[in-house]
């Protein structure tokens, strides 16, 4: 991942990421303490970044990153740069090897770009409300089962629905 990305960076793309920065500047950026921003730097896998380019040189970094087997996840703050891998194949994977006495419904809980593909892998797809008010919309073609929006943002909203739901479940 990262001797590609310093390859597009040779060719003039802008963006900065974890690799790029100290501690403090991980700190800064994250809002990490110290020893957490150091455990998120220690990565094997994937590479999150700050793009600082046009959304046209996006386009274009994206599909010469597929080009090279890598691909591209848009969070809420990040653009992470790892394998073709993304939640929803990983999500699938668990469901067809984790062994249980009864499939109870998979649920998903996401709010950004990056969380869609395992929001569509679910049984019930839970969308957290973002920071700036809005939430990420799942187009109703793409998505046979139910979607259940947040009304609080972050944590709380993630918070709330899981207790919602297994609330729910109890009296079923």
């Amino acid at each position: 991942v990262l001797a590609t990305l310093k390859t597009l960076r040779d060719d003039g793309y802008r963006f900065s990421g974890f690799n790029d920065w100290d501690i403090p500047q991980m700190c800064a950026v994250t809002g990490l303490s110290a020893s957490a921003a150091a455990q998120a730097k220690n990565r094997g896998y994937s590479e999150p970044l700050i793009w600082q380019d046009s959304d046209d040189a996006k386009r274009r970094f994206i599909h010469q990153l597929s080009e090279n087997g890598l691909a591209a996840a848009q969070g809420g703050r990040f653009l992470t740069v790892g394998s073709q891998v993304d939640k929803g194949a990983a999500m699938r994977w668990l469901l067809r090897h984790w062994q249980m006495p009864v499939r109870s419904p998979s649920v998903a809980l996401g709010d950004s770009g990056n969380d869609l593909p395992m929001l569509l892998s679910a049984d019930i797809a839970i969308v957290i409300k973002k920071a700036d008010g809005t939430h990420l919309q799942i187009d109703p073609q793409k998505c046979t089962h139910p979607v259940v929006y947040s009304e609080a943002q972050g944590p709380l909203g993630w918070n709330q629905e899981i207790l919602t739901l297994i609330r729910d479940q109890k009296n079923t």
